[in-house]
C-alpha cells in the first residue's frame, strides 16, 4: 500500500496541475497515512471474553495475549479497509487520467479556445468567411441552374430542328422513290417504243427489197423519207425526254446531299448539346 502511494504522488508531481487541486485533496486525504494504534471497533467476541474475566473481582490482574482468532478478526477487518482504500484509489487514477486526456486533447484540437479575448473575434471572423463562402457557393448554383435552363432551351429548339429535318428527308425520301420508279417506268416504255420503231423500219427495208420498178422505188423512197423523218422526231423526243429525266436526277442527287449534311449538322448539334447538358447537370449534382 505504501508503494502505490509512493508511485502516485510521484506520478501527480511530474504531471500537469491544471484546474486539479481538489482531485490532489482528494487523494492527499485518501492517502494519509493512518496510525497503527487507532482504536479498533468493539468486536463481540473480545469484548465477551474481557467482561467474562471482569466478573471475578477476586482474581489478580494478569497481562494476557491476544488469541489467533481476534487476531486473525482484526486482520481481515485491515485487509477489508486496505481493498476499499486500493479501490477508491484506482478510480481517482481514472478520473485524473481522463482529465489529463481531457485537458491534452483541447489544447491539441482547439487551441483557440485557451485565446481567451481573442476566441470571439477569430469566431466572428470565421463566421464572416463562411457567409463569404455560403454566398459564393449559392451564385455559382444559379449560374449552374441559368446554364441548365439554356442548355434545355437549345436542346428543345434543336430537337424541333431535328424533327422537321426528319420530316423533310422523309418527305423528299418518299418523293424521291415516286420519281425514280415514274422515271423506271418511263424508260421501259421509251424501250418499248424504240423496239417497235425499229421493228417498224425493219418491216419497210423488207418492204422497199421486195419492189422492184421505178414507180414503185419513188414512192417508196418517198415513204421512207416520211417514215424516217417521223423516227427522227420520235429519236429526239426520247432524247429530250432522257436528258430532263438526267437533269432532274442530278438534281435530287444534289438535294439529298444538302440534305445529308444537314442531317449530319442537325446530329452535331443534338451531340453537342447533349454533351452541355450532361455536363450542367453533373456541375450541378457536384
Amino acid at each position: 500500500m505504501a508503494t502505490k502511494s509512493s508511485f502516485f504522488s510521484i506520478q501527480l508531481t511530474l504531471s500537469p496541475t491544471t484546474n486539479l487541486g481538489a482531485l490532489r485533496s482528494k487523494i492527499s486525504n485518501i492517502e494519509a497515512p493512518q496510525p497503527l494504534n487507532r482504536t479498533l471497533p468493539s468486536l463481540p467476541s473480545l469484548a465477551s471474553s474481557l467482561a467474562t474475566k471482569d466478573s471475578h473481582p477476586g482474581s489478580p490482574q494478569i497481562l494476557q495475549t491476544p488469541d489467533p482468532a481476534t487476531n486473525n478478526v482484526q486482520v481481515q477487518y485491515l485487509r477489508r479497509e486496505v481493498s476499499a482504500k486500493n479501490v477508491a484509489l484506482q478510480a481517482l487514477q481514472r478520473d485524473y487520467d481522463n482529465l489529463l486526456a481531457n485537458a491534452s486533447f483541447q489544447q491539441t484540437h482547439h487551441p483557440a479556445s485557451t485565446t481567451g479575448a481573442d476566441a470571439p473575434s477569430s469566431w466572428a471572423e470565421e463566421r464572416i468567411n463562411l457567409q463569404y463562402q455560403v454566398g459564393d457557393l449559392q451564385a455559382q448554383v444559379n449560374d449552374l441552374i441559368k446554364t441548365r435552363e439554356e442548355a434545355q432551351k437549345e436542346s428543345i429548339a434543336s430537337r424541333n430542328q431535328y424533327l422537321q429535318i426528319m420530316s423533310m428527308s422523309s418527305q423528299l425520301q418518299t418523293q424521291t422513290a415516286a420519281d425514280v420508279k415514274r422515271w423506271q417506268a418511263e424508260k421501259e416504255e421509251w424501250e418499248k417504243q424504240r423496239l417497235n420503231l425499229l421493228r417498224t423500219i425493219q418491216r419497210l427495208e423488207r418492204q422497199v427489197r421486195r419492189t422492184g420498178t421505178g414507180a414503185d422505188e419513188d414512192e417508196q423512197h418517198v415513204d421512207d423519207g416520211s417514215v424516217n423523218h417521223l423516227l427522227r422526231g420520235d429519236i429526239e423526243k426520247l432524247e429530250q425526254s432522257c436528258r430532263f429525266l438526267e437533269n432532274r436526277m442530278r438534281e435530287l442527287d444534289q438535294e439529298t446531299a444538302q440534305l445529308d449534311g444537314a442531317l449530319r449538322t442537325a446530329l452535331h448539334i443534338s451531340t453537342s448539346l447533349r454533351e452541355k447538358l450532361d455536363q450542367a447537370r453533373s456541375e450541378s449534382r457536384a
